[in-house]
């Protein structure tokens, strides 16, 4: 399977001038976690609902009140958000971007073409449903079982 026939498309984008208040609220909205930061289609960088959380803006224990709003109004995406982004094309396999989501414990990776056009994203709730679908028509592969042996150290 190619990336192409399972990413997320369109996708929803934010700016590098956008607010952490309205980026909040659109991941609130579309259910995500990860939006992409685009300048015109091209991408610059990621933002994570972790990266919000890692801010460090002064907050009160109700993350949706006024004066928390009001600080994340003056937190610009680009002053958060990741710029060396992992990525991935539209023509990749998709156990490649498994593999990518599994060694650089990412939850997401957006789909650019050679000239870093945003394209689509895969995201692990992706590989989740592809599962899901596997697992509900039958077609499982079994996992091999890890053996783990004992290391003792000589003295």
């Amino acid at each position: 399977m190619k990336v192409r026939e399972m990413m997320t498309t369109p996708v929803t984008t934010l700016e590098p001038n956008d607010n952490l208040a309205f980026a909040e609220e659109l991941m609130t909205v579309e259910r995500v976690r990860h939006l992409p930061v685009v300048d015109g289609d091209v991408l610059v960088g990621l933002l994570s609902h972790r990266d919000i959380l890692a801010a460090a803006i002064p907050s009160t224990s109700d993350p949706s009140t006024e004066q928390d709003v009001a600080a994340k109004r003056k937190v610009r995406v680009d002053d958060v958000m990741r710029h060396d982004v992992e990525t991935i094309g539209p023509d990749d396999d998709a156990v490649k971007a498994a593999d990518i989501l599994l060694a650089q414990k990412v939850g997401s990776l957006p789909v650019i073409d050679e000239r870093r056009h945003l394209m689509g994203i895969v995201t692990e709730s992706d590989f989740v449903s592809i599962a899901r679908e596997a697992l509900a028509t039958g077609i499982v592969v079994p996992r091999t079982p890890v053996v783990m042996t004992k290391v003792t150290a000589k003295r």
